[in-house]
């Protein structure tokens, strides 16, 4: 067969709706494949990797369509089928498309693997099972000498989630970068279907998910960004949670204010003030711009126990943009992030309220940051909205 109806094949059978198979499956070689007996020339191969989704609803269930999603970032291989050769690895644009420059070399079949990992500077990220091992998902065999062909990651292999929760963290460390100047840390999820060894954040710079039948969280994407928040607060900012159960009443102020800020973390990262977890009997949504949570002591100590959703909805006020504001002060997402690394993870904290990092040592840090212009939108938002009797009396000195 010439390598132009070779290609011709190829371009025809590698759209999105073509079946793929899994990583841990051998790729079948189309029977329509002939090979010419002499050397393929070396050459460029092209295409596009996307995964299946499902996108998170207002009520916390997913949504029951598939959409697809660029798989950007991520490491792409051609392998050769007769001997697991690695031919040619790049990495995928943020669009999800790909170059590699194929050698020269006997022909035959060969596929592409996806890898859920990215060793660059920039997006230091992978995405493993249980037992470590990274990732991955095979697409089907074509000729080596095509010059195009797409991947799609299928929900149906059981690795399209792990996918989602490596485009989270992409997303996440992007933030760090782009937003606050700070080169990411190496963050390692781990995320396998059928896997009920929790969500959490295990204080290693890595996050686990639950994969089982009950709550799957690989599609959750602000419960992944959650747990990311968790290894920012640890890598960029300070933490001195307890850790522990929580459910949303008042606690001890700092679990209640690392709960609060790893889930402001998610909605700032997806730039909207919405939390949502999907189980197998539907899911549970929060919307933190609309939702008022109050301290249970207006007129108490600064120390005293509060709810991390008060924690999460005070700092969403304090740097959302005036297009979707219900509260006085016009802010800045970044601002209220970077008192995370400018403030919290270098400063002598005061003495008062409760020893540790809280709510009391943000607001602190906030002023410090942002100085004295806006006490009265703080105020309003703080004390009359949310009802926590902040001092106003920090290092930055005291609000008029």
């Amino acid at each position: 067969m010439s390598g132009g109806r070779a290609r011709r094949l190829i371009a025809a059978s590698l759209l999105f709706g073509a079946a793929c198979g899994g990583a841990d499956d051998p790729p079948a070689v189309d029977a329509a494949i002939a090979i010419d007996a002499s050397d393929v020339a070396g050459h460029t191969l092209a295409g596009l990797v996307a995964y299946e989704d499902r996108r998170q609803q207002a009520n916390g269930r997913l949504a029951t369509t598939i959409e697809l999603r660029a798989a950007r970032a991520i490491s792409l291989s051609l392998i050769a089928d007769a001997d697991g050769a690695v031919l040619a690895t790049t990495t995928t644009g943020d669009d999800g498309r790909y170059t590699l420059e194929v050698p020269p070399g006997a022909p035959g079949a060969v596929h592409l693997l996806a890898a859920a990992m990215n060793a660059s500077v920039e997006r230091p990220i992978q995405v493993v099972r249980s037992n470590r091992q990274v990732h991955g998902f095979g697409g089907p065999a074509f000729a080596r000498d095509a010059t195009a062909a797409d991947l799609l990651i299928t929900e149906a292999s059981g690795e399209a989630e792990a996918f989602n929760v490596f485009d989270m963290a992409v997303l996440s460390h992007d933030a760090v970068r782009g937003g606050l100047g700070i080169t990411p840390q190496r963050l390692t999820a781990v995320w396998e279907k059928g896997s009920s060894d929790g969500t959490y954040y295990s204080g290693d710079r890595t996050i686990h998910l639950l994969g089982s039948t009950s709550d799957d969280d690989g599609y959750d994407d602000t419960v992944i960004l959650h747990e990311i928040g968790h290894f920012f607060e640890h890598v960029v900012g300070r933490t001195d949670s307890p850790g522990g159960a929580h459910d949303g009443s008042p606690t001890d102020p700092n679990l209640a204010w690392s709960e609060g800020f790893a889930t402001y973390w998610a909605m700032a990262v997806k730039q909207i003030p919405f939390y949502g977890d999907s189980n197998a009997g539907g899911g549970w949504g929060y919307n933190g711009e609309v939702t008022v949570t109050r301290a249970p002591q207006p007129a108490g100590d600064i120390g005293q126990d509060v709810a991390e959703n008060m924690i999460t909805e005070i700092l969403w006020d304090l740097g959302d943009a005036p297009a979707t504001d219900d509260d006085p002060l016009a802010g800045d997402q970044l601002r209220v992030e970077g008192v995370q690394p400018t403030y919290l993870r270098t400063a002598a904290l005061r003495a008062g309220g409760e020893a540790g990092v809280d709510l009391v040592d943000f607001l602190d840090g906030f002023f410090v940051a942002d100085g004295l212009p806006h006490c009265a939108e703080v105020r309003q938002i703080v004390v009359t909205r949310h009802t926590f009797p902040y001092d106003f009396g920090g290092p930055a000195g005291a609000c008029p």
